[in-house]
């Protein structure tokens, strides 16, 4: 078993609940995922003990930076106090601390469990290749998730469950390519939509239901052209493991 298959379950349980259907393995959506959840983590050295150091680029700026684990910050301490510096001018003084500056990766704090190739993790469990992560459960090739659950490929998520991509939304559920949603359930491809359910491609919606392209349907019209889009992108998850984005609608790359 690998790093990667004790997420399978979770990642199965989700697909089951937003599309109605079983995918293949995590791995196999693992480009499609991270494209959709910001900056992929990296792995660097540790330059105390040599052992791998997770974090995502933009958390360090220095081309020449050097790391090492947060757990090793007691080794670092006693390193430090050994240092002599040159007071004597500034050049001697700056030349003197850039050897010794570290970036810390590995911060995960609180109650956390099965915490993989992650950082800056606080009470959370089940984490795997993701970095901001609080009070979560559940959370793969994510960033800066707060209190939610299943959350796979998403950049920026409170009280949510059941995400599949998209970004910036608060308190949505069963949800799959959403952007800057408030309280939205059971809907997909959806952007700037408060208080809504049941919509598909639709955009600046407030409190709506049964709504495509913005067009206002009963609800067994709805089902069927829903039955109808849904299908087909199954079809294309299961042929390519990638799919457009939200992104993609509005005409840009989520950077």
């Amino acid at each position: 078993m690998n790093e990667y298959s004790v997420f399978d379950e979770f990642w199965k349980k989700t697909c089951k609940i937003i599309f109605e259907k079983d995918f293949s393995t995590i791995v196999d959506f693992k480009q499609y995922l991270v494209e959709g959840g910001a900056d992929p983590i990296v792995t660097k050295q540790s330059g105390l003990s040599g052992n791998s150091v997770y974090m995502v680029k933009s958390e360090y700026l220095c081309s020449k930076a050097r790391f090492i684990s947060n757990n090793e910050r007691e080794e670092y301490w006693d390193y430090i106090k050994k240092i002599k510096l040159d007071y004597n001018d500034f050049d001697s003084l700056v030349e003197g601390l850039k050897k010794h500056i570290f970036y810390a990766g590995n911060i995960i704090l609180g109650n956390c469990g099965n915490i993989t190739k992650s950082n800056k993790i606080v009470n959370s469990q089940h984490v795997l290749e993701s970095t901001v992560i609080q009070n979560s459960r559940y959370v793969a090739f994510s960033t800066t998730i707060f209190g939610s659950h299943y959350i796979f490929g998403v950049n920026g998520a409170v009280d949510s469950n059941f995400v599949i991509g998209g970004f910036d939304n608060v308190s949505c559920n069963r949800v799959f390519e959403i952007f800057s949603c408030q309280n939205v359930s059971d809907s997909l491809y959806c952007g700037n939509m408060v208080g809504c359910t049941n919509c598909m491609f639709s955009f600046n919606q407030r409190n709506k239901e049964y709504v495509v392209g913005n067009n206002q349907l009963g609800r067994k019209e709805y089902f069927e052209i829903k039955t109808r889009l849904l299908s087909e992108i199954k079809n294309e998850l299961d042929d390519k493991k990638q799919i457009f984005r939200i992104c993609d609608i509005m005409g840009g790359k989520n950077e």
